[in-house]
C-alpha cells in the first residue's frame, strides 16, 4: 500500500486506512530501531531494538512465513556487510498474518530527526542490498543496485582501502564492476555513486562502504602486512615509511617487528649495559615478510652510521649479535673500545 498518515499512539489503525495486513519497521522510544506488524487489529505490535537511529543505517527485514494459523516473523538486520546476509537479527516480530491479505510495508516515525532516506523490496538480500557479487584470487565483482532517469544513469565505484592492485572504474553505464589484479587473500573495500546524463550530471552521495576478500592465500610479504584489517591502517597510510602512530616505527621497521603499525610501540623492551657491550631485546615478527630484511647499525654520533663490525677508518668498530627466540630477539653489540656513549638503531629494507 502507499500514503502516509498520522496515526496517533494506540489509535486504530482501521480508521486510517483500509483492511490489510503489514510487517515493517520503525523509530520510537528516543528513537530506538523496531520491528513491527499489523495484522487487521486495532493497534501495532512493536519490538524495539537496542539500536538507535542517532546515525545512518541500513537496515534489513527479512520475513519468514509459516503455515496459516502458525505466526509468521520479520527479522530486522542492521546490516555492516554487503556481501554477506547477516544472522543476528537486532529484532523480530511475530504475528499469525494472512499471506492473501499482506498488502503493504509499515513504515513508523515519531520522531521528527529519524527520517528515511530509500526503501527497496526485493526476494533476496542480495536483490535488496546490493554489494560484492563474488571473488577470485585475483578479482571481485559487484553490482550496484540500479537507478533510473530519462536522460540515463552511470556508475562510479571506488576502491578505498588503498591495498594493493585495488582500481576504481570510473564512470561507466553498467551496474557491475569486476576489480582484476588483485591480491589473493586480500580484503578491499568499495563505495559506489551514480549520476544522469543530463548537462548537471547530478550525482548521488556515495554509498555505504562493503568489503570483500579475494581467495587463496595471501603472498607474506609487506604490503599483505599493512593491509591487515586489524590494523585499521587508512590508505594513505600504508607506505613503507608511514608512521601513522606517530612512536618513531615506521610500517616498514613494525613489520619486521610483528607489531600493529596502528598503535604506538616500542623497540627495545630491556637493556643492560656495561664499558663495552650493549644487550637489548625487542619484538621479532615469527613469520617475517619474505620482501623485508633488518640489521642494525650504530654510530658515535647520530650522524655518521656504520654496520656490524665497521667504523671510521682507524676507530673502533661495534660487532651486533642476535638471538631470535620464537617473537624476541636479544642483540648482543660489543664494541672494540669503551664508548662514554654509543647510539644504535635497526634498519628495515625492502629486498
Amino acid at each position: 500500500g502507499t500514503g502516509t498518515f498520522n496515526v496517533a499512539s494506540g489509535a486504530n489503525m482501521n480508521n486510517y486506512v483500509a483492511n490489510g495486513e503489514a510487517f515493517g519497521f520503525g523509530s520510537s522510544n528516543n528513537e530506538w530501531i523496531g520491528a513491527i506488524g499489523f495484522d487487521n487489529s486495532t493497534g501495532l505490535a512493536k519490538v524495539d531494538s537496542t539500536l538507535n537511529a542517532s546515525s545512518t543505517r541500513l537496515i534489513a527485514g527479512k520475513i519468514v512465513w509459516s503455515a496459516n494459523g502458525s505466526n509468521d516473523t520479520l527479522e530486522l538486520y542492521n546490516v555492516t556487510d554487503l556481501t554477506t546476509e547477516p544472522t543476528s537479527p537486532i529484532a523480530t516480530v511475530s504475528l499469525d498474518l494472512d499471506q492473501a491479505s499482506f498488502d503493504r510495508v509499515a513504515i513508523l516515525s515519531n520522531k521528527a530527526s529519524a527520517t528515511y532516506d530509500e526503501i527497496r523490496l526485493g526476494t533476496s538480500f542480495a536483490a535488496v542490498v546490493g554489494g560484492a557479487a563474488g571473488s577470485t584470487d585475483t578479482t571481485i565483482s559487484m553490482t550496484a543496485t540500479t537507478a533510473t532517469d530519462s536522460s540515463g544513469v552511470e556508475y562510479y565505484f571506488e576502491e578505498t582501502s588503498g591495498n594493493p592492485g585495488g582500481d576504481d572504474s570510473g564512470w561507466q553505464d553498467s551496474p557491475t564492476y569486476t576489480d582484476t589484479g588483485l591480491t589473493p587473500g586480500t580484503q578491499y573495500t568499495y563505495t559506489v555513486k551514480a549520476r544522469d546524463k543530463s548537462s548537471n550530471l547530478n550525482t548521488t552521495s556515495p554509498s555505504s562502504e562493503a568489503s570483500a576478500t579475494t581467495t587463496g592465500i595471501a603472498p607474506n610479504i609487506f604490503t599483505t602486512y599493512v593491509a591487515n584489517p586489524t590494523w585499521a591502517l587508512a590508505a594513505e597510510d600504508k607506505d613503507p615509511e608511514d608512521d601513522s602512530d606517530q612512536d618513531g616505527l615506521s610500517n616498514h621497521l613494525e613489520a619486521w617487528l610483528g607489531t600493529n603499525p596502528g598503535e604506538r610501540n616500542q623497540f627495545v623492551t630491556s637493556m643492560t649495559t656495561s664499558s663495552t657491550t650493549v644487550t637489548f631485546t625487542h619484538a621479532q615478527n615469527p613469520d617475517m615478510p619474505s620482501d623485508i630484511t633488518g640489521h642494525y647499525e650504530w654510530s658515535p654520533n647520530l650522524t655518521d652510521w656504520y654496520t656490524s663490525g665497521n667504523g671510521p677508518g682507524g676507530g673502533p668498530t661495534v660487532t651486533f649479535v642476535p638471538s631470535t627466540s620464537g617473537s624476541v630477539t636479544t642483540v648482543t653489540a660489543t664494541s672494540s673500545e669503551a664508548f662514554g656513549r654509543i647510539f644504535l638503531r635497526a634498519v628495515v629494507n625492502a629486498n
